[in-house]
């Protein structure tokens, strides 16, 4: 006989997405959702309202399907899988644009919507993307406090002049890179309030991901 995480798991294979996506959607990590389908944890009310625009829940809780026509689960699989909306997690955790912002959780807070298309002429594959927030002014006036980045975390190896958020004893760092000679780094501020510094970056230092966009509330 099948468990709720059996079938949850062949729902996700059914509508061909991972399980960090399937995660991001009902508001759980990757790490989560896997735990979900071994039945290592339980689905709340929460996640299962969340993923319902897109999965048979029914079928997931009770192994019936539910009314849902060929066609209509066609048109779902064509929405999750084609070129609408992918939805990013957003984590609980924030880097800092000045000292640095300890990290003692990651969780996720929310997730956002970006259009498949976009990312696509970007060359971004949802599975390596998350969101976070930018506490402190050293990257003003390009980035502000409490803006939101768009992290790429396949984009590790460092481009000049790009902005990267970076792991430093357990703190994350958004900051401008620069590679030097010698596996070094200098990692600059947009605010020249904020001097330079240079990191080892063989040991030093992990980074996280190359910022893609970010977005400003007034």
């Amino acid at each position: 006989m099948s468990t709720i995480g059996v079938r949850l798991k062949q729902e996700r294979e059914r509508l061909r997405v991972t399980q960090q996506y399937m995660g991001s959607v009902g508001g759980v990590t990757g790490k989560t959702q896997g735990m979900y389908e071994t039945d290592k944890r339980r689905p709340d009310a929460d996640y299962f309202a969340a993923i319902a625009h897109m999965a048979d829940v029914n079928f997931i809780i009770t192994g019936e399907h539910s009314g849902f026509s060929q066609s209509q689960r066609s048109i779902v699989d064509a929405n999750v899988n084609d070129n609408t909306l992918v939805f990013v997690p957003g984590y609980e955790v924030s880097a800092g644009a000045g000292s640095g912002v300890e990290v003692d959780h990651e969780k996720i807070r929310q997730t956002f919507a970006f259009r498949r298309d976009w990312l696509r002429s970007r060359s971004l594959r949802p599975e390596y993307l998350s969101v976070i927030t930018v506490q402190g002014d050293s990257m003003a006036p390009r980035l502000q406090d409490g803006d939101i980045v768009l992290l790429n975390q396949q984009d590790t190896e460092v481009k000049t002049g790009k902005a990267y958020v970076v792991r430093i004893d357990n703190e994350l760092l958004v900051k401008l890179a620069q590679r030097l000679p010698g596996d070094r780094l200098q990692l600059s501020s947009a605010n020249p309030d904020y001097p330079p510094f240079i990191v080892d970056a063989t040991n030093a230092i992990d980074i996280i991901g190359r910022v893609v966009c970010s977005s400003h509330e007034w």
